[in-house]
């Protein structure tokens, strides 16, 4: 017998778009936009006290986004590493992480890390590629909200 876990998350969230520069959705303003998260763990994810990742994280990660530059393929992706890197050294019990963004209507990109990509890959790792994806955010638009996650 095997036992696998699946942790699933969407909802609604709000975001101020940079205008002029190249980004998601339909207009240089605020906009409301839907998310959908999917990770699916081995049996081994469980932390100390015997969960997976808050389910209130997911919400509060999108609500409290600063005003975005970049496509919601790019959002997606770094949406992907932020999950997996917050599961740390738990993240080695991942089969798949998956971040839809829905800019409007039905339509949605999506970004998916699969278990091929994740047993290379170590907490250090993620950690400095979500840093990396940041700093990329950061040179796009100077001024960028400092100290932000994405």
């Amino acid at each position: 017998m095997t036992r696998t876990y699946h942790q699933h998350a969407s909802g609604e969230f709000s975001v101020d778009v940079i205008a002029g520069m190249k980004h998601y959705g339909l207009n240089d303003k605020r906009g409301q936009f839907r998310y959908q998260v999917d990770i699916d763990y081995t049996f081994g994810a469980l932390d100390s006290n015997n969960f997976l990742l808050d389910n209130t994280d997911f919400q509060r990660y999108f609500q409290t986004l600063p005003p975005v530059s970049v496509s919601c393929e790019r959002l997606a992706e770094m949406s992907a590493d932020h999950f997996l890197s917050d599961l740390a050294d738990r993240a080695e019990n991942v089969k798949r992480v998956s971040v839809r963004i829905y800019p409007f209507g039905d339509v949605y990109v999506e970004s998916e890390i699969t278990l091929e990509a994740i047993s290379d890959v170590s907490h250090d790792w993620t950690v400095a590629h979500a840093g990396e994806l940041f700093n990329e955010l950061s040179r796009e638009h100077n001024g960028f909200a400092k100290g932000a996650r994405v």
